[in-house]
């Protein structure tokens, strides 16, 4: 029986791991909100902010403001 020396994987460089560069001046991203206003939430993504009492689960589809809804809860627990 003769062992075997385990195979060396290639390393992967930093370089491989970053994204792409972000396209052209065409690209602008939107400035960031000061702060959060219930005004541009609908009516159950405001029930969900101003729920400040335990858990809240949200169950919502692709691009419905799940994370918008969050990050105003958090912002409101913080500022209460």
């Amino acid at each position: 029986m003769t062992s075997r020396e385990p195979a060396e994987r290639p390393l992967i460089s930093a370089l491989t791991l970053r994204s792409p560069p972000c396209p052209g001046p065409a690209f602008i991203r939107p400035p960031m909100a000061s702060s959060f206003s219930f005004d541009s939430l609908n009516q159950a993504q405001r029930e969900a902010v101003g729920a400040l009492d335990g858990p809240v689960m949200l169950l919502a589809g692709a691009g419905t403001g799940k994370t918008r809804t969050v990050t105003c809860r958090i912002a409101h627990m913080l500022e209460k």
